[in-house]
């Protein structure tokens, strides 16, 4: 019930696991997607979760908030944070407090070329259904938040149909900083997947 948020929480948590950590952290807004699924990723592997939510604790309880207690996660509240580098300082201070009580924390990535690999593999499995059903589409459009998602669908789209054309669509921060971010993104997960030379993507206006 994560939706695309659970895709990438399997190779986070996965690398997690092979690390030997003992418990997790995690950011997000009140109603955060992401904070309740790395809250119940955390639970199904034995990790204690720790959420640090953006906001000011409602008075009264419900959605994805009732979901994170539920789950067990120990939440703390926080002022709002815009800025990536921030969002991972903030949970990076917590992993220190934690180590500092003998705990072994895994702080979750905001932005990070491992989260691109569950979007590859769900392009992958959308152009085989569509295929099974005999759907035929040239443009995909696709809401970029962190551009996780984006560069792991176009990289997909390299793979199995060069000419599906991705576009995506801003919806919180500058176009030119996601470009940059975009292009980044796409350099690192190529390294990470064994892409080389002139088969790397760049990105497209």
């Amino acid at each position: 019930m994560g939706g695309n948020k659970v895709r990438k929480f399997e190779f986070f948590m996965a690398d997690a696991l092979q690390n030997d950590k003992d418990c997790c952290i995690a950011i997000g807004a009140i109603q955060s997607n992401h904070a309740r699924v790395a809250a119940a990723s955390a639970l199904h592997c034995g990790l204690a979760a720790y959420l640090l939510l953006m906001g000011e604790r409602p008075p009264v309880e419900k959605g994805n908030l009732t979901l994170d207690y539920m789950l067990g996660a120990k939440i703390t509240y926080i002022p709002p944070i815009f800025d990536f580098q921030e969002r991972l300082n903030a949970m990076q201070k917590l992993g220190d407090s934690l180590e500092q009580r003998g705990r072994n924390p895994y702080v979750f990535p905001v932005v990070s070329p491992m989260g691109c690999l569950g979007p590859l593999m769900a392009m992958q499995e959308t152009l085989k259904q569509a295929e099974m059903m005999n759907i035929h589409f040239d443009h995909q459009f696709i809401p970029v938040g962190s551009g996780v998602r984006l560069a792991g669908l176009v990289m997909g789209a390299v793979f199995e149909s060069p000419e599906l054309e991705t576009v995506g669509v801003c919806i919180g921060r500058d176009r030119e900083l996601m470009k940059l971010i975009f292009e980044n993104l796409c350099v690192q997960f190529a390294d990470i997947i064994g892409l080389r030379g002139d088969e790397k993507t760049g990105s497209s206006d």
